[in-house]
């Protein structure tokens, strides 16, 4: 019996973490949910996932991998490329989704890319970014041992006192 009672409480406390995990993240769609039904300043468009995937046509044309998501070339339209962010799903409450939605969304300024819109689908997550076909601001900044690609120390500084005005 002292073995039942060990095996019957055990079973207890696995529900009961099963149970508040799956609150925790209830809670959390919940919060993403209200963020956005609040967020009105230029608003960003929304998305479903099957947009997404239809934008992205299927995850085809993958540009860069990251810790926080997969980077996708898109077209929203003939002439209108876009660069689809999707998120890693373990990453995070949603406080960086709301956060970056909220500040790249209100952002508009000729140096700083513009949010076009966000998928918050279930737990799938994306950023919906306009496309730059000349590469990341990255891939200059991080080939310093490149000449050929290298922007130069005073325009990079240049370039962050210019984004630093944009999100002022």
């Amino acid at each position: 019996t002292t073995l039942g009672s060990f095996v019957v409480l055990l079973l207890v406390v696995a529900a009961y973490r099963v149970y508040r995990s799956n609150r925790k993240e209830k809670e959390s769609q919940l919060k993403i949910e209200k963020f956005l039904e609040d967020y009105n300043a230029h608003k960003p468009s929304r998305y479903s996932y099957a947009d997404i995937k239809r934008i992205t046509n299927q995850f085809q044309d993958k540009l860069s991998q990251g810790a926080y998501g997969t980077v996708f070339k898109g077209k929203l339209s003939s002439e209108c490329f876009v660069a689809v962010k999707v998120l890693n799903s373990s990453n995070g409450n949603g406080e960086d989704f709301i956060k970056e939605v909220g500040m790249m969304g209100s952002i508009h300024h000729v140096n700083v890319v513009r949010l076009v819109g966000f998928c918050a689908d279930g737990f799938n997550r994306a950023l919906v970014y306009e496309f730059f076909a000349n590469g990341s601001l990255h891939d200059f900044i991080s080939s310093a041992d490149n000449n050929n690609r290298f922007l130069g120390w005073d325009k990079l500084q240049d370039i962050a006192l210019a984004i630093a005005k944009g999100i002022y």
